[in-house]
């Protein structure tokens, strides 16, 4: 029905862009045709790109509209602490920017979305001005929050917001006041900038709801971390998770080889920031200004990671392919052949062809690795005339531009 809007807001930089496009797509992927989702992504600055991109996954239900509030911001001075940035307070001004709707759902871009936010949307608030997902405590937490004078904390990374207790109560306002104090201070007291100025000024203003639609994925890695009094409720939600966020600086994307970081790149693999997502994080971020990736890219999308390649071709694709997967790691390359292979002097051992006959088990996939279309085309024929089965044959447009 038309009537039933979920209207959601997400706040993005450049940086943040890939990893906010992917959180979108998974929430496209579990809306309903029963309701209308109006997506707000709000920015200071943001590439064309990026916006061009976003407004592409537009749908019949779904709308995502791209908002500059550069105007909005303008006068509030609020600096970047630890790995959080200024892009987090935008929330804070959503009951001026929206006044059209009596409640929204804000969500963090570093998040993933296995289920239908509707349900969030219209759950009951009791009256309260949020609902939100309680912290995630770690003794650590615990303490630090205790010092602020807070004690039911709740992260706030997904909010469900009543507009009108919002504004009438000016939580906004506060909270704005609180960071623009804290920025100025020699050493900063608010670490987690407005989640701390939300956690002081709401308190008895929350509706806490089920920790599945905020799940924190970080301490599945090490339980240990969280107070044992929570670690039960903490295993509790991990078993239907509604929403997942990559909360704290351990993000999937620089960390792969961590607990749920796999349905991070699962989602990513289906988006056209896979490669750029790649660069930027695997091995430290070297890739993204190596000469090696500036003209031909490794085709991570037609290949699963850790693979075992054999590698057609050893001229320049080839060489630079070859070079591309030593820097990432991404697949074994078990065999390299060339026809030529006679008149190639490298230090690697280049093989003829046939050698690919002679070891179909030692290999997942054939990677013929040519700037021809038409000569890929070719040479997939004649390995499949000669019995290398076709599903093992990949080859792909190398060209970055």
């Amino acid at each position: 029905m038309s009537d039933k809007i979920v209207p959601i807001v997400y706040s993005v930089n450049n940086q943040y862009a890939p990893y906010m496009y992917i959180s979108l797509q998974s929430l496209i992927a579990h809306t309903s045709d029963s309701w209308t989702y109006k997506v707000y992504i709000l920015y200071t600055d943001l590439e064309k790109r990026h916006i061009e991109r976003l407004k592409s996954l537009n749908r019949t239900n779904i709308e995502v509209l791209c908002i500059d509030i550069s105007r909005n911001m303008k006068g509030i001075a609020i600096k970047n602490s630890n790995y959080l940035t200024v892009e987090t307070c935008y929330r804070l001004l959503l009951p001026e920017l929206f006044s059209q709707y009596s409640r929204i759902l804000y969500i963090d871009s570093d998040t993933l979305i296995l289920a239908d936010v509707a349900e969030l949307f219209i759950s009951p608030l009791n009256g309260k001005t949020v609902g939100a997902m309680r912290e995630a405590v770690s003794e650590q937490l615990k303490e630090y929050y205790h010092n602020l004078g807070v004690e039911k904390t709740f992260n706030a990374g997904v909010l469900l917001i009543d507009m009108e207790l919002f504004r009438e109560r000016k939580i906004g306002r506060q909270c704005l006041e609180l960071l623009i104090e804290d920025s100025n201070r020699e050493k900063r007291k608010l670490q987690y900038m407005d989640q701390d100025a939300l956690n002081i000024v709401l308190k008895e203003q929350v509706c806490f709801l089920g920790s599945e639609w905020n799940f924190l994925y970080r301490y599945m890695e090490n339980l240990d971390l969280l107070c044992a009094e929570y670690r039960n409720t903490y295993l509790e939600g991990s078993r239907d998770i509604k929403l997942l966020h990559y909360v704290s600086e351990i993000k999937p994307w620089e960390h792969p080889e961590f607990t749920m970081a796999d349905l991070f790149w699962e989602e990513a693999r289906k988006t056209p920031y896979y490669e750029e997502i790649l660069f930027r994080n695997l091995k430290g971020g070297e890739m993204g200004e190596h000469d090696l990736f500036k003209n031909h890219l490794f085709p991570f999308d037609k290949l699963p990671p850790n693979s075992r390649v054999a590698l057609y071709g050893a001229g320049v694709v080839g060489s630079v392919l070859k070079a591309q997967n030593q820097i990432i790691d991404y697949a074994e390359i078990v065999l390299w052949v060339d026809k030529n292979y006679k008149n190639i002097k490298k230090e690697e051992s280049i093989y003829g062809p046939e050698m690919l006959l002679e070891h179909q088990t030692a290999y997942d996939y054939v990677l013929i690795a040519i700037d021809d279309p038409a000569i890929c085309l070719s040479v997939e024929k004649m390995l499949c005339g000669k019995g290398v089965p076709q599903e093992k044959i990949v080859w792909s447009k190398y060209r970055r531009n």
